[in-house]
């Protein structure tokens, strides 16, 4: 399985290029074969662009796919509060499968790989749906049926408001200023650069609000497998979040609008123990930033 999922990494980073393409086609395909599925999806093609591309990233970390596995089957149990029935997987399958030979580049060897790796990774997430059903009383199985889709609506109008890209980068740089000297969620940017996450962040609010979409990095889910975040973790970002929103000149209104697009994603990456990481390679540990003694948390 690992000379296919091989060659399907390979095939999506040479599609790089044509993500505009094969998103338009991929909907087009889904919404031909399944109507319903339209649902989840409320947002504007920009919007949907920018999922679209989050998701087909995550197949180029399917190497090492038992070491992933766990992530997808919690990504299943996640799926299943956004509204996704099981029938949407294979009608999902049919409809990359259909875009990918309508772009032109799915050999039969290619094909043979997308086929095997999507239906791998369509088996784990929907034994995490199945698992997360069995634990749901009737009142919470029945609200997952519900269209969850408006959680992504896009926001052009506080993208404007803020001034654009440009705008939303000199918040992000703040933001991140911020949270690298944060004496504990500043642990996790051991190594890394303000302005690197800053511009990366700043691509994938933009799709997510309604802009261009230039984020061709993971999905939430995915680039933290191996982070152990909580929610306790994620209410002190939401705090300082909120505060650089409030010195960069948003209103209250426009502070609670970006942080529903924000807090969106915060059921895809946040983790009760330790053990829910889920390692890429062999020999790698979780990335746990452990809290300071005597830590005190910024006041909202």
């Amino acid at each position: 399985m690992q000379t296919q999922a091989l060659i399907v990494a390979d095939h999506v980073k040479a599609l790089a290029p044509k993500m505009g393409q094969l998103t338009d086609l991929f909907f087009d395909y889904l919404f031909a074969i399944d109507p319903e599925t339209k649902a989840i999806f409320l947002e504007d093609a920009v919007a949907r662009r920018t999922k679209f591309v989050a998701m087909f990233s995550t197949f180029t970390t399917l190497k090492h796919f038992e070491t992933i596995r766990p992530a997808l089957i919690e990504l299943g149990k996640r799926h299943l509060a956004y509204g996704v029935k099981d029938h949407y997987y294979g009608h999902g399958k049919k409809a990359i499968l259909l875009a990918l030979a309508a772009e032109g580049s799915l050999s039969a060897e290619r094909e043979s790989a997308w086929r095997q790796m999507l239906d791998q990774t369509i088996s784990a997430m929907l034994e995490g749906a199945r698992e997360r059903k069995r634990g749901m009383t009737a009142e919470e199985l029945a609200a997952s049926e519900m269209n969850r889709g408006e959680r992504l609506a896009p926001d052009p109008g506080l993208l404007e408001a803020v001034g654009g890209g440009d705008g939303m980068y000199a918040i992000h740089l703040k933001f991140y200023e911020k949270l690298f000297e944060e004496p504990w969620l500043g642990r996790f940017f051991w190594g890394k650069h303000e302005t690197v996450l800053a511009r990366k962040q700043t691509e994938f609010m933009v799709g997510c609000m309604g802009g261009p979409n230039r984020y061709q990095g993971e999905s939430p889910a995915i680039a933290h497998l191996g982070m152990f975040i909580t929610d306790e973790m994620l209410d002190v970002r939401e705090t300082i979040l909120r505060q650089t929103l409030a010195e960069s000149g948003l209103n209250p209104d426009m502070q609670e609008r970006w942080l529903r697009i924000d807090n969106a994603f915060r059921a895809a990456i946040v983790k009760s123990d330790v053990s829910e990481c889920v390692m890429r390679g062999i020999g790698q540990r979780p990335i746990v930033a452990k809290k300071p003694e005597g830590y005190r948390p910024p006041k909202p």
